[in-house]
């Protein structure tokens, strides 16, 4: 009756050296961390049950520090070699201040404005960066690594990206591509898509760029009402999100670069991937929640669960985890899969039947109030605009030679039949 993750998102910290509108964690400068001795004992338990791939979230993850250990996050990261970590990251700890100084020393002469925002970034980093891992360029320190792949946030080209992330974001991003690029580290992207970025970052030239600049593979996350002052006015319309669809679907036949699509790549995941079903959160305060997007907690990964002898299987088969994975079976429509924002009545539902507490201030907005209001509606919407789509997909009309997209949905739901079956067999939900 076990059947484990994935893999797991780890936020080591809350800290965050930006402030930017919206952000989903609600990251701020507070020094609320995982300890170094707590990271490496959840490393540990999560080979032993067969995870190896982790991904690390924030705050800014580079800039994680164990005043008592005296330990960075490259030190949990050579700790664990065998296994693999993607980074979502701001990418201001990835620059290369020569670099920088040598292609904006002449602007900022010149009194552009972005140019010295930009250094004034850049220097400031390099020297938090000689603080934390003894030299200001950490990207030869990751190529020797070969274990990381950094995925760095940006908004859209650099009106929109400065727009939310602070002046000068845009070039500090480019600085960090090329220094990455120059020393043979993976790296990706990872886009917020909003109302008001929609119809940039689904151009053909926004890809194009990326490319060029080296991006591998890349996410689109949409933008969700929570955290620091949500604003429902700027969740993409379910017609922007049919567009992104689509957007993804043609780059990834016509461009060199893997992009995943968390929402709207629910056909090919067998649907809603929360609750442990393929991963899992544990944020900076320890606690436990079934998705980054759902912070409701079942509870503080050391004080609930390593202190009472538990372990991360004892996490995965949490009765409120085993009960999600029950209710995702009842969501038919797999191109609007999400238990948050297509079918907002499993997360209420749970949250009441197991008395989850809000882990971010406010976050009961999602599920109680204006929020879960706005929710309703939306989750309405996407289903009606999605479900022609859904049907095709079922009835094999989008299947290629190489891939039957209607047998992948057609296994996915079988496994995820057996495994609620044998999990009920041998726990009570």
């Amino acid at each position: 009756g076990f059947e484990a993750p994935w893999f797991i998102v780890i936020s080591p910290l809350k800290y965050c050296d930006l402030h930017c509108p919206g952000c989903y964690a609600n990251a701020d400068r507070s020094e609320t961390y995982l300890s170094y001795d707590l990271l490496k004992k959840i490393a540990s338990d999560a080979k032993k049950i067969g995870i190896k791939f982790v991904t690390i979230s924030g705050g800014e993850p580079f800039i994680y520090w164990d005043k008592k250990k005296k330990k960075n996050l490259l030190d949990f990261f050579e700790a664990n070699s065998d296994m693999y970590f993607q980074v979502y990251t701001n990418g201001t700890s990835l620059v290369d201040k020569d670099l920088a100084e040598e292609e904006l020393g002449e602007r900022e002469k010149n009194n552009d404005k972005k140019a010295i925002a930009c250094l004034k970034r850049i220097r400031k980093v390099a020297k938090r960066n000689k603080k934390l891992y003894g030299r200001e360029n950490i990207a030869p320190l990751l190529a020797e690594l070969g274990n990381v792949a950094p995925a760095i946030s940006q908004e859209g080209f650099e009106e929109e990206t400065d727009s939310r992330r602070g002046e000068g974001m845009y070039l500090l991003i480019q600085n960090a591509r090329k220094n990455l690029t120059s020393h043979g580290v993976l790296h990706g992207f990872s886009i917020t898509y909003t109302r008001e970025n929609a119809d940039i970052v689904t151009r053909e030239d926004f890809m194009d760029e990326l490319i060029r600049e080296n991006a591998s593979f890349g996410w689109y996350f949409l933008y969700i009402p929570k955290g620091r002052s949500p604003d429902i006015r700027i969740v993409a319309t379910p017609e922007q999100r049919m567009r992104l669809r689509e957007f993804v679907w043609e780059m990834r036949n016509k461009k060199p670069v893997f992009i995943g699509d968390f929402w709207n790549d629910g056909p090919w995941v067998g649907g809603c991937i929360a609750g442990a079903r393929k991963y899992f959160h544990i944020r900076a305060d320890g606690k436990i929640t079934p998705c980054v997007f759902a912070d409701f907690s079942i509870g503080k990964i050391d004080e609930d669960f390593y202190q009472k002898g538990k372990t991360l299987k004892d996490v995965v088969q949490h009765p409120a985890f085993r009960y999600i994975r029950k209710r995702q079976l009842d969501i038919e429509n797999k191109c609007a899969p999400c238990c948050i924002i297509d079918n907002p009545e499993i997360l209420r539902d749970v949250v009441e039947r197991f008395n989850l507490e809000p882990a971010l201030p406010g976050e009961e907005e999602v599920v109680k109030g204006k929020t879960a209001e706005f929710l309703d509606w939306y989750s309405e919407e996407v289903k009606k605009i999605s479900k022609d789509l859904w049907e095709k997909i079922k009835q094999g009309k989008l299947d290629t030679k190489n891939v039957k997209l209607s047998k992948v949905v057609e296994n996915y739901e079988r496994r995820n039949k057996d495994r609620v079956f044998y999990e009920t067999r041998v726990h009570s939900v």
